[in-house]
């Protein structure tokens, strides 16, 4: 079953689990992922893209390179990224 860490709606409200703590690396990094999301909801972006693949790729690759900043493996895997927007482009 998955488990959802976090989520965001359009009412400018991003929704983390009750077990949430900001001072933990992970959890900010899961805040950082959907603030992405939030943003790309507040420019429009996902009326522009046909395919939440690239919304993902976008949100993961940032979420990555800020993980990298404090040590930490990416969320995501290169391949993983190559195959979300491949997905896109059928």
């Amino acid at each position: 079953m998955l488990k959802v860490k976090g989520i965001y709606d359009k009412a400018v409200t991003i929704y983390l689990r009750n077990d949430f703590n900001l001072v933990g690396v992970e959890d900010r990094s899961r805040l950082l992922h959907e603030l992405v999301h939030w943003v790309q909801w507040a420019n429009g972006k996902n009326e522009i893209s046909h395919c939440m693949g690239n919304l993902e790729v976008e949100a993961y690759v940032l979420q990555n390179e800020w993980r990298a900043q404090y040590g930490l493996a990416p969320r995501r895997n290169e391949f993983t990224l190559l195959m979300m927007e491949a997905n896109c482009s059928s």
